[in-house]
């Protein structure tokens, strides 16, 4: 398929006019995405559809505890290493290690979102060439 060409999809009162519409479509609408495709058995566009949904529900959240506490544990290493365990001074700079585990899993989390997106578009390429292969055009 050409990079500049359009693809165009059979109209239906909701049905997205372009791909690029249907991109935007698939990215931000709250309804499941079902795909209907002739080329697809009707398993096969289940399957990919069930895909599709489960990406565009990824919140990141997975991957932002994991950062936070790989962050907090490190931290605390650090300030065990620093300062001793359970002196004083670690106790005081606590708050370091509960800092460095929230903006770890803030940071996990974005990069937990745009790795979900950047699946999902991964996803859509790939049924877009199988739909393509199947009905002849390439």
């Amino acid at each position: 398929m050409d990079g500049g060409a359009q693809r165009s999809w059979p109209r239906s009162p909701s049905a997205p006019s372009s791909f690029g519409d249907f991109l935007n479509c698939v990215a931000s609408a709250q309804n499941p995405v079902v795909l209907q495709i002739p080329e697809l058995a009707p398993q096969e566009a289940f399957i990919a559809g069930e895909r599709m949904n489960r990406l565009r529900r990824a919140c990141g959240c997975e991957l932002g505890a994991c950062c936070a506490l790989v962050g907090f544990v490190a931290a605390l290493g650090w300030l065990t290493a620093t300062h001793g365990l359970l002196s004083r001074a670690m106790l005081f700079r606590l708050p370091i290690a509960l800092a460095a585990a929230i903006l770890l899993a803030g940071i996990g989390k974005v990069v937990g979102i745009g790795l979900a997106r950047r699946q999902l578009r991964i996803e859509i390429d790939s049924l877009l060439r199988v739909v393509d292969s199947r009905s002849g055009k390439e």
